[in-house]
């Protein structure tokens, strides 16, 4: 059935955007490893995730070429800021500090919020920033939590970085009450099950009091010819007002 739909979207994208648009090559940026399950790739392959769906998606029976780039985040993004791939295409948000909220697609993809996991023998009950006073914080390597940055630089909190969803989970099992750990919700439910790890082992609670809930939407090299943005924001467009976005969201959760 969902390959029946995608192939009527095809169809139609062929009938409505048969515009003269000279065959075009794109580069689509994915992170690797730390962002399930926006971007999903086994060293390198099998690619998948709801932006990686939604991205293939918007090419699928154009006569556009598409490149996947998987990197580490932090080289991902000083490749960006130098422009040393041409027509990307990666994902972000306005609230973010980077190339990634520079220029976004017109209609946003999905909306994220983000809680705080604490071990479960831990009773820490969240209201309020200053509850984090003294404890440890885990945070991903790489990805900037603006909301936090007065705390960390006052040294009111201990943060420690992680390379990857697994490493903060055994990090929190590990430093027990002394810990938490904060992320997207969506992203701490998906590797918490690809992980096997059972949903009572930890404990979230919300965290959208300090890091207000937001969406995401696809981020776009600022360089890409206006007419070349106006083709992915119509495919965008098609897709979002069908029951295929929210099959890929589901999919994912």
């Amino acid at each position: 059935m969902k390959l029946k739909l995608l192939n009527q979207f095809s169809l139609i994208f062929m009938i409505l955007f048969s515009i003269d648009l000279s065959a075009a090559t794109f580069n689509y940026m994915v992170v690797q490893k730390q962002s399930r399950p926006l971007q999903i790739e086994d060293y390198n392959q099998n690619h998948r995730g709801i932006v990686t769906d939604i991205v293939y998606a918007i090419f699928d029976g154009s006569n556009h070429r598409i490149n996947t780039n998987t990197l580490p985040f932090d080289q991902l993004i000083s490749d960006l800021e130098s422009s040393r791939y041409a027509n990307w295409i990666t994902y972000g948000s306005p609230g973010w500090v980077s190339v990634q909220s520079d220029n976004l697609s017109d209609k946003a993809i999905l909306k994220v919020r983000h809680n705080i996991v604490v071990n479960r023998q831990d009773d820490f009950e969240f209201k309020q920033k200053s509850d984090l006073d003294n404890k440890t914080i885990i945070l991903l390597a790489g990805f900037d939590y603006p909301e936090l940055e007065k705390y960390i630089k006052e040294k009111r909190l201990r943060e420690i970085r992680v390379k990857n969803f697994n490493a903060a989970f055994k990090l929190l099992e590990r430093l027990g009450k002394r810990a938490c750990f904060i992320e997207m919700d969506l992203r701490i439910k998906y590797n918490q099950k690809i992980l096997s790890i059972k949903e009572n082992s930890f404990r979230s609670q919300s965290f959208s009091s300090v890091i207000p809930d937001y969406n995401i939407y696809l981020a776009l090299d600022s360089n890409m010819d206006e007419k070349l943005q106006e083709f992915i924001n119509k495919r965008l467009k098609l897709l979002a007002n069908e029951a295929w976005l929210n099959e890929v969201i589901q999919k994912y959760q």
